[in-house]
């Protein structure tokens, strides 16, 4: 897979990643979400895959276990930056709790994590509008 990088943001323990990916027969940008947990690695938490014909996303929860779903009704590299920014800036505290990362999230400034998002996000749009 081919990746051209794009911007790295932090806020607290997270840390946003946006790149464009190309797979054998599909492309598109992607935001990935990193926290540092107790082991002070860093781990993933989400990935969401804008790309033209199949867009998902990837979350893992607090026991390591991966989920892949595919965005439902998302059918075009600029409808998955849309799910995307709405699930990172809107939905992204609830979903790490949902997820078990409680503590995580009570250790939080939630302005920064929502400056990041948004920076992220911004670049997430500018990726998918530059394409491979």
């Amino acid at each position: 897979m081919a990746r051209r990088d794009g911007l790295t943001q932090t806020a607290g323990r997270l840390k946003f990643v946006t790149a464009y990916r190309v797979d054998p027969g599909d492309h598109g940008p992607a935001a990935e979400l990193y926290a540092e947990l107790h082991s002070r690695a860093l781990r993933g938490i989400f990935r969401s895959d804008c790309f033209a014909n199949h867009p998902h996303r990837h979350h893992w929860s607090l026991d390591g276990v991966e989920d892949r779903v595919t965005m439902q009704g998302v059918a075009s590299i600029d409808q998955g930056v849309a799910f995307t920014r709405n699930h990172f800036c809107n939905e992204l505290l609830v979903s790490l709790r949902s997820l078990g990362y409680d503590e995580l999230v009570a250790d939080l400034d939630e302005a920064q994590v929502d400056e990041a998002a948004e920076a992220a996000m911004t670049n997430l749009e500018a990726l998918a509008a530059t394409g491979p």
